[in-house]
């Protein structure tokens, strides 16, 4: 009866100290940027901004990014130009787009422009990344940099951004940045 007694509590006692570090692996990595109004004009917003990324399998995927006045920013993946397309033009697709990984904030500080969001990765947790780059014109910014949002896991990228005219843009109302 002891035993039995003594190995309930150790289990019991395993669960709480457990299910306590629980919410550290769950919660997700907050964002370094405030959300500022966008009132410049290095960047045109009539539209998205995409960037051919290599993928694995040497197929290419565009990574596809939409900015907003109110300083939130939209990304979604497609593989091809008809691929965003038809995914912009079908609104339930783009709907189901809307999660929390796909949401970010932006800034532009003169010709340096700085984006966050979540990343999905193999762990619990998804952390957040910043990438940061030099405005080259209203249609075309360069990525040349990455780093967590604690500073951490720092990366050299090269990835340049090319403007597209789009009309009417996703909305911004999201559920995840206020």
């Amino acid at each position: 009866m002891k035993k039995i007694f003594c190995l309930t509590f150790l289990v019991v006692f395993l669960l709480c100290t457990i299910t306590s570090c629980v919410d550290d692996w769950w919660k997700d990595d907050e964002f370094s940027l405030q959300k500022t109004p966008y009132t410049g004009n290095e960047l045109r917003l009539d539209g998205y901004y995409y960037c051919e990324l290599p993928m694995v399998t040497d197929l290419y995927s565009f990574e596809v990014i939409f900015f907003y006045r109110n300083g939130i920013c939209y990304k979604f993946i497609a593989h091809s130009h008809e691929k965003i397309n038809e995914a912009l033009k079908n609104s339930r697709k783009v709907k189901l787009e809307l999660q929390k990984a796909n949401w970010g904030l932006f800034t532009i500080n003169g010709n340096t422009i700085k984006f966050e969001f979540l990343y999905l990765t193999d762990e619990l947790r998804k952390p957040v990344f910043v990438r940061k780059g030099i405005v080259l014109n209203d249609s075309t910014f360069h990525i040349n940099e990455s780093y967590r949002s604690d500073g951490s896991e720092q990366s050299k990228l090269d990835e340049t951004y090319h403007f597209r005219q789009f009309s009417p843009k996703p909305d911004s109302t999201n559920n995840f940045i206020k």
